[in-house]
């Protein structure tokens, strides 16, 4: 049978394996109809669990059941069957409990509990990202469908974990009729929290993400967005509660969760809900958390221990609950939910793609790709500028993510043809076509400069004067320039490192740091225009940053500048024809234009103080000096820039 592969960090693939089969009487065997991609599978995908190479994904599955074991009683050959994520025995202590994502049966590790399809650390049982898959103790955990089950599947497939896993975010925080809830994250879990809260009649359900996509899910079921990249989101949840904050809140992130500024930090949204939920209040958190995370950056994170506020938890008063959905306790409810049309949770499905789509599926669902972006980046284009050795990870996913968000991606490389790619430095990996050599390319027509790693291809672009030349124009310009991995090497050559922050491979940081630049050790670091990211690990947050960088930026067409009303034409014609504004008389405004890089240029007005002749630093120009706004604008402020033209007030 076919089936979705793990082969190691950032690389999955559609093989043949052993068809699935039973081995028990009490199994079920069920030839899968629909399997979801979980944020819980890209965890595993990235590398940051102990997921064994040559395991298959997927622990959301539905389908039909074609074969059953002699034990097995009520489900029959033809039954549309849903399967919770948990694979319990019904019968061990917790089950009895109603625990059963503790099960002390399915889990052969006696010192562990819990077992599930597809998942580190929970069993050795394969994943319904398959055509078959074998159900342990099948009469107990599959939940049969009605009628309906074909019409309303991306529906009925969403009881195998998000649906049941939002709900019990709530229940662990104690929504009742009345509430008001906040909610960390609008993934798929998240935006299943928000509607089981509304399904239990809250009040007010506010949903906080950086994601504009994700929010205008939230609101499309009356919640309230919050974007924490724009907002504080306690004080706005503060705002929107009088005050007093919510009374209950929902971690439905986990470990991987980011601040505002994308810097990884496990304890954020922790801290975001501490600080937002009311004394006595409540917190579910059912978002993913580790005994260890082996990808983590800092020493405590990657032993899975987590900065917490703590002493604000306990002097509030709240509660908090944790861990896995325990699916079978709520997955009868809310099917009878969904069944009488009370529930409609497929709102939030973005894709349906086949089983032998699932590695494009994986990077594009690792890269967190937008469906907003697209507009976003339209009329950009990108450079990649690479040689034979190039790391094919590093360039492909950032490549995809650029053009599913709009862009227009170009390869530039020092000879014509087609370069030649590895996996991990070593072994063959395929060619890339190059559209163009760098000797032949200009700044100017580019909006982004891509500089992936691989051992030997910067090691190579390092030595050609041409492409050096391509990377010190760039940088100088202002345009974003992302490095990854052994890529910062062609920055050390342009000699434009120093007195940056950067990251890179650890292997180059020693070269980095000699070079003048501050070295840290994160995930992406951005340093105004320039982008760099140590490894394929974090390629993620590398992507992410350059589409959203990227989006920040004009388009080759659209040059930078700060006009004031009605002075758009003159600018443009400034900068069309490299010359000074024309002369305004009863202009009471002071216009500068200067040199951003080779080929970008700004124009930015300095307003007079009521003297006249004095005139003060406005914002945008006082940011480009690295000054304060109102600063007095003076000759030696004028010597910092490279001035094109001017003009001063009568």
């Amino acid at each position: 049978m076919k089936a979705v592969v793990y082969q190691g960090p950032h690389d999955v693939a559609v093989t043949d394996v052993p068809d699935a089969k039973i081995e028990r009487p009490t199994d079920v065997l069920v030839r899968v109809t629909t399997t979801n991609i979980c944020g819980s599978d890209l965890h595993m995908y990235e590398g940051r669990t102990s997921f064994e190479k040559g395991r298959t994904f997927g622990h959301e599955n539905m389908g039909e059941v074609v074969e059953i074991g002699k034990g097995v009683e009520k489900v029959k050959v033809g039954d549309r069957v849903v399967l919770p994520f948990n694979i319990s025995c019904g019968f061990c202590k917790n089950c009895e409990r109603g625990l059963t994502n503790y099960c002390l049966t399915t889990q052969p590790d006696p010192s562990a509990a819990g077992a599930a399809y597809g998942f580190a650390e929970m069993g050795p049982y394969g994943g319904g990202q398959a055509e078959l898959l074998r159900v342990p103790f099948g009469d107990h955990n599959a939940l049969r469908l009605g009628e309906d089950a074909q019409d309303k599947e991306n529906d009925y497939v969403m009881l195998s974990d998000i649906f049941p896993t939002g709900y019990h975010a709530t229940e662990m925080a104690g929504v009742i009729p009345g509430d008001s809830v906040v909610i960390a994250g609008a993934g798929p879990v998240g935006l299943m929290a928000a509607l089981s809260a509304t399904i239990k009649g809250a009040a007010k359900v506010m949903v906080v993400d950086r994601h504009p996509d994700r929010l205008a899910l939230a609101e499309q079921i009356g919640a309230i967005a919050i974007d924490d990249s724009k907002v504080d989101p306690v004080q706005a949840v503060l705002d929107e509660t009088m005050g007093l904050g919510a009374d209950r809140g929902c971690e439905c992130v986990g470990y991987q969760a980011h601040d505002p500024e994308g810097n990884e930090d496990p304890a954020a949204t922790l801290n975001m809900l501490i600080n937002s939920v009311r004394f006595t209040g409540g917190i579910g958190t059912v978002g993913v958390f580790v005994p260890q995370d082996p990808g983590a950056k800092g020493e405590l994170a990657k032993q899975g221990k987590v900065a917490i506020d703590f002493g604000t938890h306990w002097f509030k008063g709240q509660t908090m609950g944790n861990g896995q959905a325990p699916v079978k306790r709520y997955n009868r409810r809310l099917r009878d939910l969904i069944a009488a049309d009370k529930a409609k949770p497929s709102w939030i499905v973005s894709h349906e793609i086949s089983l032998d789509q699932a590695a494009d599926a994986y990077r594009n669902f690792d890269a967190r790709g937008r469906t907003d972006m697209a507009a976003d980046l339209q009329g950009k284009r990108v450079a990649i500028l690479a040689a034979d050795g190039v790391e094919r990870v590093e360039l492909e996913q950032p490549r995809e993510a650029l053009e599913r968000a709009g862009a227009q991606t170009e390869v530039l490389s020092i000879h014509d043809g087609e370069i030649k790619a590895r996996k991990n430095d070593l072994d063959e990996a395929g060619t890339f076509t190059v559209d163009g050599l760098v000797a032949d390319a200009s700044v100017g027509d580019y909006d982004a400069l891509l500089l992936p790693g691989g051992t030997v291809n910067p090691d190579q672009l390092r030595v050609d004067k041409d492409a050096v030349s391509f990377v010190r124009d760039f940088v100088e310009s202002g345009k974003p320039v992302a490095a990854i991995c052994h890529g910062p090497w062609t920055l050390i050559e342009a000699g434009v490192a120093a007195g940056r922050t950067l990251t890179s491979f650890p292997s180059i940081r020693t070269d980095l740091r000699n070079a003048g630049a501050d070295v840290v050790d994160q995930d992406v670091v951005v340093d105004k225009n320039l982008i760099t990211s140590r490894s394929p690990e974090d390629l993620p947050a590398f992507s992410e940053a350059i589409v959203s960088q990227l989006a920040g930026t004009p388009t080759k067409e659209e040059e930078k500048f700060d006009a004031l009303p009605g002075k758009e034409d003159d600018v443009k014609e400034f900068l069309d024809s490299g010359r000074a504004l024309v002369e305004d008389e009863q202009a009471t405004t002071a216009w500068f234009a200067f040199r951003l890089g080779p080929t970008s240029f700004g124009i930015f007005d300095v307003f007079p103080d009521d003297a006249g002749r004095d005139a003060h630093l406005s914002g945008p120009v006082a940011v480009a000096l690295g000054e304060q706004t109102g600063t007095l604008f003076s000759e030696p402020t004028i010597e910092k820039l490279d001035v094109l033209g001017s003009k001063l007030p009568a």
